[in-house]
């Protein structure tokens, strides 16, 4: 063990100073610690555990890193002697006392405090009796906070309670500079803050001032290049799962063939894959973990054929979403070079991706206020899902669980189904009128036209009788002429005269009554009141007309029917008696309710399909509905879910292929 007791010695200045120097992250300054401590115990072996949560909910402590290295040189010489290499990772080294191990760091992790342990006993107390198989400190490392965030156990030889107790006062002190370490993380964290802070307010501050999108972009590169002192500056938007070039700092416009425009989208969408800011030539892994180990073939192209070049990428965010990529070219004096320094280490790559951060927010709002409305709207439902489905494929989440409630809504939601068809209007009393006896069309009723409404018994249209007249006449002068016959041929007694007369008389009275009703008929009244529905007359006056060729058509408008023309598919789905409605095509904003009255069992062939003929009668007919008039009707089916509706015709249809 080596003797720090006196402040001023040599090894205690450089245990200070090496513990003093700034480390890349956390973990490598506690490896530090671990090789400090254990060199200055002069420990047998060192581990480095922190806790961890097991798959059962336990508590357990998780060794990470362990020192010396087997095989290593300076593994337990003078403090500061060895370099941070000879600790390793703790699963590729074995650790003595593996349980006992974990046991102690478990315990100095729960009880924050410093003990010891004799690896002798049976219940591992240490009683200060010593023992050939050694001890084992467990020493407690904070995290700046106040908390222990590790533990450092230590396997030792067996001392006596006085050298024990010295150790792990040692131990403390130097556990104890964690605290500077994390001060200083702290202040350059806040340092690369501020700056990126400053960086970010004149970048807003000049994109702020362009009116669309594509000069702000511009606008930033420009900046951009000047704030650094870089040789070019590009940004590049996210365009579906590839970055496309958008500006280029001085170059209004640019060719997107070129292949600078080509590296550039490369290194960007490189920077895309990888969620970090991407920088070469890399720096050390000792320097940043992430950065060191950041795949940089596409920046390497960028760069090629200049060893000073420097690039470097880092994303532009909207909250946790990426939607842009900076890349910024730099060149490296000469003396610079010299010394291995480069254009922009570790914290200017920080500095720009904390400004980066701040604009790409202001960027993202100017993109989408330069866009439509409706791509406006897509944005904004996208970010509102973001916050239930996560960013990830957040479109196709939403349209999954859209697509997944929609389903469940039509699969349990029922409505009245309703059969559809075409449908007229139809009198529900109507007469065709038809020519009475063969005749000359004389003269029409006052009025008579279709539309016209007439009233039982009004003349519609009256025949040419003379004729008829005539043969009336002539009847009547034979039944005289006969008359006169009988009664002479009675006085004389001659009975075959007298039955020949009799003859002549009962046919001149048959004549007599067939011209009389032929008159009568020739005068055409309405049968029912109505109104005409069709029978142009005017141009038939003085025409000839021949027993039963149709004239006028009368209905009444006291009633109507919709005749409609259901698909054989549908009408098994309604019955007589049921309810509906139909809308006709002169006023398509009312609903009409109806009653089915019956369905024709006989099915006619229209259009290519089988129809059935179903009579509805509306419940209350308004004044405007007139005979003729065409529509849609919707016949109730039963309530039925909306996926049923939907899927009814495909589910028949497979049933009739598979039957």
């Amino acid at each position: 063990m080596i003797d720090l007791s006196n402040l001023k010695a040599p090894g205690w200045s450089r245990v200070v100073a090496e513990l003093c120097q700034p480390a890349a992250d956390d973990r490598a300054y506690l490896e530090r610690l671990l090789r400090i401590i254990g060199q200055v115990s002069a420990a047998r072996q060192a581990t480095l555990l922190v806790p961890q949560t097991t798959d059962a909910g336990a508590s357990a402590a998780l060794p990470i890193s362990v020192w010396p290295v087997p095989g290593a040189t300076g593994g337990s010489g003078a403090a500061g002697g060895g370099g941070e290499g000879e600790v390793a990772a703790a699963e590729k080294v074995t650790i003595d006392f593996d349980r006992e191990v974990r046991q102690a760091g478990l315990a100095v992790i729960e009880s924050s405090q410093s003990r010891a342990w004799g690896l002798d006993n049976v219940d591992g107390l240490y009683d200060g009796s010593g023992g050939g198989r050694g001890l084992l400190l467990g020493i407690p490392v904070g995290d700046g906070g106040g908390r222990c965030a590790a533990a450092i156990v230590l396997n030792v030889e067996s001392r006596n309670r006085a050298a024990v107790q010295s150790a792990l006062a040692m131990a403390e002190v130097l556990a104890g500079y964690v605290q500077g370490h994390a001060s200083r993380r702290e202040l350059q964290r806040s340092q690369s803050s501020a700056m990126g802070l400053e960086l970010a307010t004149r970048l807003i501050s000049a994109i702020n001032g362009q009116v669309t999108f594509k000069g702000a972009a511009l606008q930033l590169v420009n900046d951009l290049v000047r704030q650094l002192g870089a040789d070019r500056a590009a940004m590049g938007w996210l365009v579906g799962n590839s970055v496309k070039v958008l500006a280029i700092s001085d170059a209004e416009e640019f060719n997107p063939r070129t292949e600078l425009v080509r590296k550039l989208s490369v290194a960007m969408d490189e920077c895309l894959d990888q969620e970090q800011a991407v920088l070469f030539p890399p720096p050390e892994g000792s320097q940043d973990v992430a950065l060191a180990q950041a795949i940089t073939t596409g920046h390497r192209e960028l760069c090629a054929g200049s060893a000073d070049l420097v690039a470097v990428s880092v994303p532009l965010r909207r909250g946790e979403v990426t939607v842009g990529v900076l890349t910024v070219e730099l060149r490296t004096p000469g003396e610079a070079r010299a010394k291995g320094r480069q254009a922009i280490d570790v914290r200017g790559v920080e500095v720009l991706q904390t400004a980066a951060d701040l604009v790409g927010p202001v960027l993202a709002t100017r993109r989408s206020d330069d866009r439509v409305w409706p791509l406006r709207t897509y944005d904004s439902a996208l970010r509102a899902g973001a916050w239930a489905v996560g960013t990830k494929h957040t479109a196709w989440k939403v349209a999954g669980l859209a697509v997944i409630a929609a389903v469940t809504f039509c699969a349990m939601f029922k409505i009245e189904h309703r059969v559809g068809s075409q449908a007229r209007l139809e009198a529900l009393e109507k007469r065709t009128i038809a020519a009475p006896v063969e005749g000359i069309v004389l003269s029409l009723g006052p009025g008579v036209e279709p539309g016209a409404t007439v009233k039982a018994g009004d003349v519609l249209l009256e025949l040419d009788t003379r004729e008829l007249r005539l043969t009336l006449a002539s009847a009547q002068a034979r039944r005289v002429q006969g008359e006169r016959q009988l009664a002479n041929a009675m006085k004389e007694s001659k009975a075959g005269e007298a039955q020949m007369a009799q003859a002549a008389i009962d046919k001149a009275r048959a004549e007599e009554r067939l011209a009389e009703r032929r008159i009568e008929l020739s005068r055409v009244v309405a049968p029912i009141d109505g109104v005409i529905l069709s029978g142009e007359l005017k141009d038939k006056v003085g025409v000839a007309v021949k027993p039963g060729d149709a004239l006028l058509q009368v209905g009444s408008l006291q009633g109507l029917t919709v005749v409609a023309r259901v698909d054989e598919r549908d009408v098994g789905l309604i019955e007589a008696g049921g309810g509906g409605f139909v809308r006709t095509r002169s006023r398509p904003d009312l609903d009409v309710p109806v009653k089915i009255r019956s369905i024709v069992p006989l099915a006619t062939a229209h259009e290519g399909k089988n129809e059935f003929e179903v009579r509805a009668v509306p419940s209350d007919v308004p004044g405007w509905m007139r005979p003729g008039m065409e529509g849609v009707a919707r016949l109730d089916a039963g309530r039925r879910t909306l996926l049923w509706i939907g899927t009814r015709r495909i589910v028949d249809t497979v049933r009739l292929w598979l039957w």
